[in-house]
């Protein structure tokens, strides 16, 4: 049966795809194909229906299916398109200079005490 939605779903064919994938013993599929919200529900279904676990990760177009051998956590930080297009970060760096005089500075803090200075003890309400 071919349904007709975002991207064709063949269930026959993803039904055997995953029959095989199972048998394979591999951990996981990631299917980034945008087979719309009926697409994906029908492709969880028939992960499901050879025991597997699926779980859809984002939203709209930046949608992620993942297929997998094992249970699948609710988030997913590498499969989320929004963090990583905003993941730009950009290292900061110090010149040699700036480096020493923060050594320097460290280095002359006195050492922290340990910690039996019964501070926690006075001020727990106990006294």
């Amino acid at each position: 049966d071919l349904i007709q939605l975002a991207v064709q779903v063949d269930q026959a064919q993803w039904h055997q795809r995953f029959a095989n994938f199972k048998a394979s013993g591999n951990k996981e599929i990631i299917l980034r194909e945008n087979f719309g919200r009926e697409g994906a529900d029908l492709i969880q279904q028939l992960a499901s229906d050879v025991g597997l676990y699926s779980k859809s990760y984002g939203k709209g177009r930046g949608t992620v299916l993942a297929v997998s051998s094992v249970p699948l956590p609710n988030y997913r930080a590498d499969l989320d398109s929004k963090l990583q297009e905003h993941n730009n970060t950009q290292h900061v760096g110090m010149d040699r200079h700036a480096m020493a005089m923060v050594k320097d500075a460290l280095q002359s803090l006195p050492a922290a005490p340990p910690d039996n200075t019964g501070w926690a003890d006075e001020n727990s309400g106990g006294g």
